[in-house]
């Protein structure tokens, strides 16, 4: 999942030097909140950062990220329109697209059952990261976020 553009502000406003108090201020919030919003934005960060570097090493032109429960052919019409932004042919139509969408990923009524990440690449293809991967990759953000930002969020 993207970052939230309240996560990015917090983190941003964090990275500036500014304490929790101050963001509460800022954002007029509680403290626990600018907690909250750093900690998920952070895990959202690396999970989208890790994504996204995978992603781009195959040769995508662009990574888009689906939350759960957004229907098929909302995510298959929004990979149409990108695709066409970025002067890429996708290879078939809508129903193709959405077929191949039900094949490589997690599928239930019409909807996504989990979050995806899919990238569009230069020859029309698609690239639909496993849920696999995604669940190795939020172990790995984890651990990260566990060994190297012990601590981040105290008072300064």
């Amino acid at each position: 999942m993207e970052p939230t553009p309240r996560q990015l502000l917090a983190l941003m406003l964090r990275s500036k030097g500014y304490g929790v108090t101050e963001i509460a201020k800022m954002l007029n919030t509680s403290k626990q909140n600018v907690t909250s919003l750093i900690k998920r934005g952070m895990k959202n960060v690396k999970k989208y950062e890790v994504t996204y570097k995978l992603l781009k090493a195959s040769g995508a032109k662009r990574v888009v990220f689906f939350d759960e429960g957004v229907k098929l052919y909302d995510v298959a019409s929004q990979l149409i329109k990108i695709a066409d932004s970025l002067s890429i042919k996708l290879k078939g139509n809508i129903n193709d697209i959405m077929s191949y969408l039900k094949f490589e990923g997690d599928v239930i009524n019409g909807a996504l059952a989990k979050p995806h990440a899919v990238g569009v690449l230069e020859d029309g293809h698609l690239v639909v990261l496993k849920d696999e991967a995604l669940e190795e990759f939020g172990k790995l953000v984890t651990l990260y976020e566990t060994v190297v930002n012990k601590g981040d969020l105290s008072e300064r």
